[in-house]
């Protein structure tokens, strides 16, 4: 995966919060309630006029992902979707790795190593997540939070560092 990163030709950019209008939001399929945290933070996002959000869901396996009911704007992969050395074998993935995005929220608390793969993979002018020394390659800002604290904090602080960073009140 650091070699990926290393190798990509992204641009990481100054993003003015106010002018946020493609995000990319990684949740995981595992557990029901950290799920419905990044879901329900997906539809916010929504509601607050973003031009483009979409969410990228990790499941463990095939079969969790094959008795889900994929949303529109969702993009579900699970370790069976790549190769063994980390090539996408599912067209919505090779399709989504096309999308350029402002923000790209990890909300997977490294739970999924193929979440990992697509996250170092996408391109986002500023990649964000929770402070984790061996994941530090993967974003451009983390926050320094214990995982203690919960994921409605970690997404709270997310929101108003980023969304509200660098802003423009100017008339």
């Amino acid at each position: 995966m650091k070699k990926s990163v290393a190798e990509s030709d992204r641009k990481v950019a100054m993003v003015r919060g106010n002018n946020v209008q493609r995000i990319a939001i990684f949740g995981v399929y595992q557990n029901q309630q950290l799920f419905q945290e990044a879901a329900n933070y997906t539809k916010e996002l929504k509601r607050r006029g973003i031009k483009t959000v979409h969410f990228y869901v990790a499941f463990s396996s095939r079969k969790s992902k094959l008795s889900y009911d994929e949303k529109q704007q969702e993009i579900c992969f699970a370790p069976a979707d790549f190769n063994l050395i980390g090539k996408y074998k599912n067209e919505e993935l090779t399709l989504a790795l096309k999308n350029e995005y402002d923000l790209l929220f990890d909300l997977t608390e490294g739970m999924s190593l193929a979440a990992d793969v697509v996250i170092a993979k996408t391109n986002a002018k500023w990649k964000s997540g929770r402070a984790n020394a061996d994941r530090s390659f993967l974003h451009d800002f983390m926050i320094d939070q214990p995982k203690e604290k919960g994921l409605k904090s970690l997404i709270h602080y997310l929101d108003q560092y980023l969304m509200k960073f660098n802003t423009s009140n100017a008339a």
